[in-house]
């Protein structure tokens, strides 16, 4: 799946990321991935060694890059 996509809402989203599917999200000139590893929810930045882990979806979507919630870049 890629984000940001307008053909899903939040929900759809949040679904990808509870089932483990691979995600790709694009913000500004940006790649990200984002997966689960050992049971852990993981933000890669592509390019780099930056990876971020969460405990649940709603900690991955409170997370902010550039000073916006990830639950408002992943649904343009």
């Amino acid at each position: 799946m890629k984000y940001p996509n307008t053909n899903d809402d939040l929900n759809d989203f949040i679904e990808c990321v509870s089932l483990g599917m691979d995600i790709e999200l694009k913000y500004k000139d940006t790649g990200y991935w984002i997966g689960r590893i050992d049971g852990k929810i993981i933000l890669s930045e592509f390019y780099s060694n930056q990876d971020t882990f969460f405990d649940t979806v709603d900690d991955l979507l409170n997370y902010q890059i550039d000073g916006q919630l990830l639950r408002d870049i992943v649904i343009a």
